[in-house]
């Protein structure tokens, strides 16, 4: 009995966990590195790619950032318009590419990864995403003198302002009637 009791941890670590089974999904990402200025925008494309044998239903492709240095979390949402994707279905062997835009918004060394997420077999079950390489950004931080091409609005505005100041004063100084609304009184 001792020794029945003592083989059972043993026993009970040589069976395996039951899981779910996963589809082999790959994904490849067009780019490793890219160095760019706050504000600059850029593409890249992933591949995902069904490596299994049975369709795979319902993948959500998502872009994540992480902010490798200390400072605030990055928020995905500010540096691309559209952070998940969606693939209704992938047949065996069969590709898809995904394109991506990204802004760079602050100065720093970022990561950004894919990560690919299939749909679960049952809603008792769980699923293993797959994580794509990461595009390492480092963003240098500028001083823009026009940023977004603001500057000759901005100039047009203000003089436009400023000699219609002007001129109203000049108007009524000097007594001009512009209106025809004088009367007259003999």
């Amino acid at each position: 009995l001792m020794v029945l009791l003592a083989a059972l941890p043993t026993m009970a670590a040589q069976q395996p966990a039951s899981t779910a089974a996963q589809p082999p999904l790959q994904i490849s990402i067009s780019m490793d590195y890219k160095q760019a200025e706050a504000g600059d925008k850029f593409d890249f494309d992933t591949v995902v790619t069904n490596a299994a044998t049975q369709k795979v239903s319902n993948v959500v492709v998502a872009m994540n950032i992480v902010n490798l240095s200390k400072g605030e979390a990055v928020d995905p949402e500010d540096w691309s318009p559209e952070r998940t994707q969606y693939i209704e279905d992938l047949q065996p062997g069969q590709s898809t590419t995904l394109s991506w835009k990204v802004h760079s918004v602050f100065a720093g060394n970022y990561l950004v990864y894919m990560a690919v997420i299939p749909k679960p077999a049952g809603p008792k079950d769980t699923i293993q995403p797959v994580a794509s390489n990461a595009i390492h950004l480092t963003i240098k931080g500028v001083a823009r003198v026009n940023p977004g091409g603001m500057m000759p609005v901005a100039l047009a505005t203000t003089g436009g302002l400023s000699l219609g100041a002007f001129g109203l004063h000049w108007f009524r100084r000097r007594g001009i009637d512009i209106g025809g609304s004088r009367l007259e009184i003999p």
